[in-house]
């Protein structure tokens, strides 16, 4: 969900990157319970938060380059859960049909993949990539296809996992506009208040995470006394307007390797009118939907 990437987001920013100190023990969206582990704490919430459309094909496009992907096959089970009754396994076991096609290597380009763009495992085992697999545990690989060729059946159970790159993406841009909280909670109330200034700094700053388009403070409230909900814990709170965009990049569906196909069938038919005696001629179209592998179509 964008508005818990954003927030996951701005969390390790705080945590991290922004440089503040002293550090906090804890930022995200989880008050503080223990004052001695737990202190100081920043919590982010979105006490109003809209997504915006994006015009024309609401934010999505095709990016071309090397995107990294990691897939998880079931050896017991080899299907993929948006069609589960298609299995990406042969009937021999020797072949496995990835989630994606079109692979490519690291940098991007196209050609014969090697070992730092691909990697495959079977449970703990890494396996060979190898130009003739001649194992169980080496396999070839057909990058534009999407097809790994094992040297032996695999085993009835276990999973293999494979990691690659795929050479074109949809990425999905949403824009989510509204008010962020900050609440900076410390056992001290000049801490507090130093944390605030230094957080706020680091958030409307040059520094802060890109995809905070825009962001401006519209609230700073007073360090308030000890609460005892809250760890005994003083705190302040800021509120900000922001404009976030939450970036998505997603192989295209099921990588082209899998596909929906639609098919359509025509059949010419002739009746006879029995009012007049005319042979009369249509066509009836038929269109069912082919799901499985693209060279099946």
């Amino acid at each position: 969900m964008a508005e818990t990437a954003m927030l996951t987001a701005l969390s390790a920013f705080l945590a991290g990157p922004a440089g503040l100190s002293p550090a906090p023990a804890m930022a995200g969206v989880i008050d503080p319970v223990n004052d001695a582990q737990d202190l100081p704490a920043l919590v982010l919430d979105l006490p109003s938060v809209t997504r915006l459309e994006l015009g024309l094909g609401g934010g999505v496009e095709t990016v071309e380059g090397a995107l990294a992907v990691e897939s998880t096959v079931s050896l017991t089970n080899p299907t993929l859960a948006e069609v589960p009754g298609l299995d990406l396994l042969s009937a021999d076991r020797t072949r496995l049909t990835l989630p994606h096609g079109g692979l490519v290597r690291a940098d991007g380009t196209t050609g014969p993949l090697g070992t730092a763009d691909i990697q495959v495992r079977r449970g703990n085992q890494t396996l060979t990539l190898s130009a003739e697999p001649g194992t169980q545990a080496e396999y070839a690989v057909d990058p534009i296809a999407g097809r790994l060729t094992f040297g032996a059946a695999q085993p009835a159970s276990g999973t293999i996992r494979a990691s690659y790159f795929v050479g074109a993406w949809e990425r999905e841009v949403i824009r989510l506009e509204g008010t962020l909280r900050l609440t900076v909670l410390d056992g001290s109330g000049t801490d507090v208040a130093t944390l605030s200034d230094q957080t706020i700094a680091a958030l409307t700053g040059e520094s802060r995470p890109a995809g905070l388009r825009r962001i401006a403070l519209v609230r700073l409230g007073a360090v308030g006394p000890e609460n005892p909900a809250r760890a005994g814990a003083r705190a302040r709170e800021a509120e900000f307007s922001f404009a976030y965009d939450h970036i998505a990049d997603r192989p295209l569906s099921a990588g082209g390797v899998i596909a929906r196909v639609p098919i359509t069938s025509a059949l010419r038919r002739a009746s006879l009118d029995p009012d007049t005696g005319v042979v009369v001629e249509d066509t009836v179209h038929d269109t069912q939907t082919f799901v499985g592998h693209e060279g099946d179509a």
